[in-house]
């Protein structure tokens, strides 16, 4: 067991945007700031002005990493450089992915499930 997290469009058809696996830091803006600090494990709204602070805050991090921790924190201290390179990697990989979201689906609703 780890954590999954998607973000799609549509409810029903759940058409899958974006994946990640284990990234606790954005699993928890996302129960932070659009599911009101609960950690349940449903499926939440979240609006194009959400995604754009959150792709705000991911490049804000990027440009300075030492504004990790107040940002975009882990749940635990990055020690080592590998799990440094994969926090930036996974930050890299939800710029990429937000920023298509945002151009391609001007019109859409979207739903973020991080489940454990």
């Amino acid at each position: 067991m780890g954590l999954d997290m998607t973000l799609s469009r549509n409810i029903i058809q759940k058409q899958e945007l974006g994946y990640w696996r284990g990234f606790k830091p954005l699993h928890n803006w996302f129960v932070v700031n659009v599911q009101n600090n609960v950690d349940d494990s449903r499926r939440y709204k979240v609006s194009r002005k959400q995604l754009k602070q959150l792709l705000y805050i991911c490049k804000q991090v990027l440009d300075n990493p030492n504004l990790a921790n107040t940002l975009l924190p882990d749940n635990k201290p990055l020690v080592t450089d590998t799990e440094y390179d994969i926090y930036l990697k996974k930050l890299n990989t939800t710029v990429t992915v937000i920023s298509d979201i945002l151009v391609d689906n001007k019109n859409k609703v979207f739903y973020y499930l991080g489940w454990w």
